[in-house]
């Protein structure tokens, strides 16, 4: 996997850039297994940096970069959408229109369920339930409230609905409800063919299969990921004061499942493109390529406009890294002088890709270790203070580009870090 010892270290960028940077992660192709695509990234890597014009940030200078943030990339990924519509229902149930909010939570736990697979959280997950269940006492459907707040409290025993949040008489419905479920303690007995599997359960870490985890009635997430690119994951129901044993099967690792709606792989390929730009601040482009309706597509995504340029169409022959190259020349004369999008360059969307064919993004996004607490309500994303160095590297401090700022990255221990030099 694409992991890199950078702790204790210094990395510093070139004194001067030719350009813009361009980030390149693969093509989502399906044919393409990990080596090949790391074969193909080097080749569009090459003619990025050929141009004179232009720099590429590769997979690896991508990895460096993340390092360690690659778990909040894929929760803001996959839950992008989820969240919007817990968004929406909120505010809906805040304003007393429960038959409004209804539907909309409704949709919003369908989407955070169907990121269980992909990322250990629970955090929205659990407040979509909640809110459901609230908006359900609203219009008198008990059997909703129960089922929903009886989930809520099943994932995440110990969290409460907030008095900020809620009235008093939800807060009572939640709390006697989830006290009630205390003395029903089940057991998940949880096993993996790997000696390597880390297991999470509801979105909290619990350590390597094989193992028992104590469980609440009703229905849990079961997420399993190995050092060796295989992963997998099951729901599970048990009732109350009972044993299961889940054996886990372990296979590949994939960034979602293919979808077959065009309109719901244009939403997958801008979230995931978003997020990687939200966590990734080298790259003024994003090159996102890959295999649709028998030829490659190619686009650029500019995360200070939050756009996307035309895409480029070529025919599918062979790999799709001699097509990708192809596409280059127009595809970034679409950048001007500037460095800009040209303003006839401007699409209305992304590319319909399929956001599971990157066996190399995948590879590069998913980790087996215990990754940042995305389930809590702190903003894990914020970095130490920043202190600025003003620093002479070669002929740049001249031409005007050799200031350096210096930062501390926050590290899984809140009081250790690595030491960043960035050009600025």
């Amino acid at each position: 996997m694409l992991r890199y010892a950078l702790s204790g270290t210094l990395l510093l960028s070139s004194a001067a850039s030719a350009g813009p940077t361009i980030a390149v992660v693969g093509l989502h192709q399906e044919e393409l297994d990990l080596d090949a695509q790391k074969a193909a990234a080097a080749k569009i890597v090459a003619a990025i940096d050929g141009t004179g014009n232009f720099d590429a940030l590769s997979p690896e200078e991508i990895a460096a970069s993340l390092d360690g943030r690659e778990e909040l990339v894929l929760t803001d990924a996959f839950l992008a959408h989820g969240r919007k519509l817990l968004a929406d229902g909120r505010l809906q149930f805040q304003q007393a229109e429960p038959d409004f909010a209804i539907p909309v939570l409704e949709s919003a736990v369908k989407e955070l369920a169907a990121a269980q697979p992909y990322t250990p959280t629970q955090k929205e997950y659990w407040e979509a339930l909640v809110y459901l269940g609230a908006s359900q006492n609203m219009v008198g459907d008990q059997a909703g409230t129960m089922q929903n707040f009886s989930a809520a409290a099943g994932i995440n025993p110990e969290r409460r609905p907030s008095p900020r949040q809620f009235p008093p008489d939800i807060i009572e419905t939640y709390e006697g409800l989830a006290g009630g479920m205390q003395d029903r303690v089940s057991a998940l007995n949880i096993t993996a063919k790997s000696k390597d599997s880390q297991v999470w359960v509801d979105g909290v870490p619990r350590g390597k299969a094989p193992l028992t985890v104590e469980v609440l009635p009703g229905e849990h997430h079961v997420l399993v990921r190995t050092p060796y690119g295989t992963s997998g994951y099951e729901r599970i129901a048990i009732g109350p004061k009972s044993s299961k044993d889940v054996e886990i099967v372990l296979q590949k690792t994939r960034l979602g499942i293919t979808a077959d709606s065009k309109f719901v792989r244009t939403r997958e390929t801008a979230a995931l493109y978003e997020a990687l730009s939200d966590h990734v601040k080298e790259a003024d482009y994003w090159l996102v390529t890959g295999e649709w309706q028998e030829a490659i597509y190619a686009a650029l995504y500019s995360p200070a406009a939050d756009s996307w340029s035309e895409y480029v169409r070529v025919p599918l022959m062979e790999a799709g890294d001699d097509e990708t190259v192809e596409a280059l020349d127009e595809l970034l004369a679409m950048i001007d002088n500037g460095g800009s999008l040209k303003r006839d360059a401007f699409a209305e969307s992304a590319i319909p890709l399929d956001r599971s064919a990157n066996e190399l993004l995948a590879d590069l996004l998913v980790q087996a270790e215990v990754p940042v607490d995305t389930n809590a309500a702190v903003d894990d994303k914020k970095k130490f203070p920043v202190w600025v160095i003003p620093v002479a590297v070669g002929g740049a401090a001249a031409l005007g580009g050799g200031g350096y700022g210096i930062y501390r990255v926050a590290t899984h221990d809140p009081n250790q870090g690595r030491i960043v030099i960035q050009g600025q």
